[in-house]
């Protein structure tokens, strides 16, 4: 069987699970943050670094105004999600 054979499968039995249109979502925990953004890039995300921040936004010149230098600013890919792990130090973590 095949990759494409998987997700033609796949797709046909989770069909109804599909989200259609624009859409950008963006989820924390105490892992780190992760972005994702729908498969036709019909909404924009944009993400930047600096240091040990990340900012996300449908714009790049709203991050601009948060962080005027970012290091690394990139348009994420439709569909491909982003995934920030949050750096905890020693100390912060609770036994």
């Amino acid at each position: 069987m095949t990759e494409r054979n998987i997700s033609q499968i796949f797709f046909s039995i989770y069909n109804g699970a599909l989200v259609n249109g624009p859409f950008s979502v963006i989820l924390g925990s105490n892992k780190g943050l992760l972005a994702i953004n729908d498969r036709l890039k019909l909404r924009s995300l944009t993400a930047a670094t600096k240091g040990n921040r990340a900012y996300f936004a449908s714009e790049e010149s709203a991050i601009r105004i948060i962080c005027p230098d970012p290091e690394k600013v990139w348009s994420v890919s439709g569909a491909e999600p982003v995934f920030i792990p949050l750096e905890i130090d020693d100390e912060e973590v609770e036994d």
